[in-house]
């Protein structure tokens, strides 16, 4: 039963195989007929396509020395440079009628970069790169000289902070040279009263015959001259700080680390002033084609897409005839 089963599939389906190869071979005409149709209307309307072209160019990015880094540099980041070009040429839309989201910037090797743009245009492609590529050189050409300008612009900072900061510390000493001049006056009207007081006790003390009275001015005239040489000694200790405090400020800690900066950016402005960085440059030429993949493209999506609609015509028709046989009445 089982081998009866089996052949008779097989011959349904060489059955079924000889009915299709049949039908194919009937309607031959019509489905070259409908192939051929679409493939040369996908062709037409591939053709009326405006050409796209893409410009290709190699460049090269500048070095230098940087001197914190203790290493040679690329004189800006590619990450960087792909932001500025989209900042000045994506963004501000330079050239009309470009779609700048065709702009790639890819690295190559070590310092070299691939920079590519789409356009319809041959002329405007190669045109719009070579712009791409001036603004990168004039860019980097003036990077260098703007970092220049800045560590001048800095150094010019810290001499104004130094010459503030010596502003400030000058008037602070004036203030302590007045407070230490009071202070000089301050002791030595203190010494005379205490010269003075010795002199009246000394003149006390002289007398053998002390009374009670006399004894009591005594005592009084030792206690106003203690009070006498502690106010001196306190006087002194003060005098004695102010001074350390002037002392300090010719050796100021801000100034000090100011000068350091400053030194630190003057020998930096020397060492880049002193090198010869290598220049961002263009390698080769700017070469451009015409894209052509997405044209043959259409065309075999349209030979594909015509020869699979012809078959299913051809299957609905065949379907619509076996339909109206079996519908018909049967005489």
């Amino acid at each position: 039963m089982q081998n009866n089963n089996s052949n008779d599939y097989i011959q349904k389906v060489e059955i079924d195989l000889k009915e299709i190869i049949k039908l194919l071979n009937n309607s031959k005409i019509l489905i070259i007929t409908i192939t051929l149709v679409i493939t040369i209307l996908g062709s037409f309307f591939t053709n009326q396509k405006a050409p796209k072209y893409r410009s290709n160019a190699l460049l090269e990015i500048g070095q230098f020395f940087d001197i914190q880094l203790n290493k040679e540099i690329l004189i800006e980041p590619t990450n960087d440079l792909f932001q500025e070009l989209k900042i000045q040429f994506i963004h501000k839309k330079i050239t009309p009628g470009i779609n700048y989201d065709n702009l790639s910037l890819n690295p190559v090797a070590g310092r070299l970069i691939k920079i590519s743009i789409l356009s319809p245009s041959s002329e405007t492609s190669g045109k719009l790169l070579n712009e791409l590529v001036e603004f990168i050189e004039n860019r980097h050409s003036n990077l260098l000289r703007n970092k220049i300008q800045r560590s001048n612009h800095k150094i010019d900072q810290i001499d104004n902070q130094i010459k503030f900061q010596k502003t400030k510390d000058d008037e602070i000493k004036i203030q302590f040279n007045n407070q230490i001049t009071d202070l000089d006056k301050k002791i030595e009207l203190l010494n005379n009263n205490v010269k003075k007081e010795l002199e009246n006790l000394k003149l006390l003390q002289s007398d053998l015959e002390l009374d009670t009275k006399t004894s009591d001015l005594v005592t009084t005239l030792h206690q106003i001259i203690n009070s006498y040489e502690t106010e001196i000694i306190e006087n002194n200790n003060l005098k004695v700080n102010i001074a350390k405090l002037l002392a300090s400020l010719d050796h100021s800690y801000n100034i000090f680390n100011l000068s350091q900066e400053k030194r630190a950016l003057e020998l930096e402005l020397e060492f880049l002033q002193n090198q010869n960085p290598t220049k961002t440059q263009l390698v080769g030429k700017i070469e451009t084609k015409e894209i052509l993949i997405k044209q043959q493209n259409n065309i075999i999506l349209s030979f594909i897409f015509g020869l699979s609609l012809s078959l299913v015509i051809v299957y609905i028709i065949n379907f619509l005839k076996a339909f109206k046989r079996e519908s018909s009445p049967t005489i």
